[in-house]
């Protein structure tokens, strides 16, 4: 999460947030967050999924410390990475859409980014 370095100052910023009346896209990493440093290619799928929703449980918290008037209206996904198989890429999402789908409504949506370095940045393996 790049709004703070813990709870207390993300849901401060959120709080400041909903004060000015902003919304906020809110991203997640699965790894490497915010791209600081080298990438980490050595972590596995289940490792990528453990990180990504501790960063949705996370965005849970801040979202329901606000109730109906949270100012978080998305969550960007940094999901996964290029090196994976198409094989492990799938268990992934399959882990990670199942886990997420339990969340309900305490997390607002969430798109899984198409960016280098990660599952989706190829357009034809994300379209098989």
């Amino acid at each position: 999460l790049d709004i703070g370095a813990n709870t207390s100052e993300r849901l401060a910023f959120c709080s400041a947030a909903l004060d000015e009346g902003l919304q906020l896209i809110i991203s997640a990493y699965s790894s490497w967050p915010n791209y600081d440093g080298p990438i980490d290619a050595l972590s596995l799928p289940a490792q990528h999924a453990t990180r990504l929703m501790r960063e949705f449980n996370e965005i849970a918290t801040l979202a329901g410390a606000h109730g109906p008037l949270t100012p978080i209206a998305r969550v960007t996904a940094h999901s996964g990475y290029d090196g994976w198989s198409e094989s492990e890429s799938r268990d992934f999402f399959g882990s990670v859409l199942e886990e997420t789908a339990a969340f309900g409504d305490a997390i607002p949506p969430v798109a899984h980014e198409t960016h280098r370095g990660r599952v989706l940045c190829c357009p034809f393996i994300t379209a098989r």
